[in-house]
């Protein structure tokens, strides 16, 4: 009797969250304080370099969790939701980087327990699963996991490389573009 009271509360502690982010266009993404985004640069004729940036327009989450730990977190959006606030860089990371139209979707997985803590100073690595171009690769995370109130806040970040993600280059003649992404990220999970 007593393992079944055990149980009937810790169910009590047991959740899930799904929740859809989304913006009407690179501005209001890049202003949100929920947000994926990824940073590289392009150096034009060799002298001249330049960052960039882009948001996910559109993008969901869900987990399960209880009081300490999060799990079978998944992360999915649309590889045209990417806004970069550049058509022409968009259109061409859509056809042809991406081939968005093949793949329509992008996800990170994170199959690992990810510890809930009561502070953001405490930073935890967390490996996950790229499935990026219908292909999976693994990835390491840089997240700070926490409780703010009854708000589960998540910021992080991790580098991709598009040679090993086995993405083609960008680069066009003039503007030869960074190999490595920078992938940034902050959510709120009620």
């Amino acid at each position: 009797m007593k393992m079944f009271i055990i149980l009937f509360l810790l169910s009590f502690n047991n959740f899930a969250i799904t929740t859809t982010y989304s913006f009407k266009d690179y501005e209001e993404s890049s202003k949100s304080a929920n947000y994926i985004k990824l940073e590289s640069e392009s150096t034009k004729l060799g002298i001249l370099t330049t960052s960039f940036d882009g948001f996910v327009k559109r993008f969901q989450i869900s987990a399960k969790g209880d009081h300490n730990f999060l799990r079978n977190i998944e992360v999915k959006f649309e590889a045209k939701s990417i806004d970069t606030d550049n058509s022409s860089r968009d259109e061409k990371m859509y056809e042809q980087t991406l081939s968005a139209d093949k793949f329509k979707y992008i996800e990170i997985k994170i199959n690992s327990a990810v510890r809930i803590f009561d502070t953001k100073k405490i930073s935890q690595r967390i490996p996950a699963v790229l499935h990026i171009r219908g292909k999976d690769f693994p990835i390491t995370l840089q997240a700070n996991v926490y409780k703010d109130g009854n708000i589960i806040k998540v910021t992080g970040n991790t580098q991709v490389s598009l040679q090993k993600l086995e993405i083609p280059d960008p680069s066009i003649a003039i503007a030869k573009v960074r190999d490595l992404f920078n992938l940034k990220f902050q959510v709120e999970l009620k």
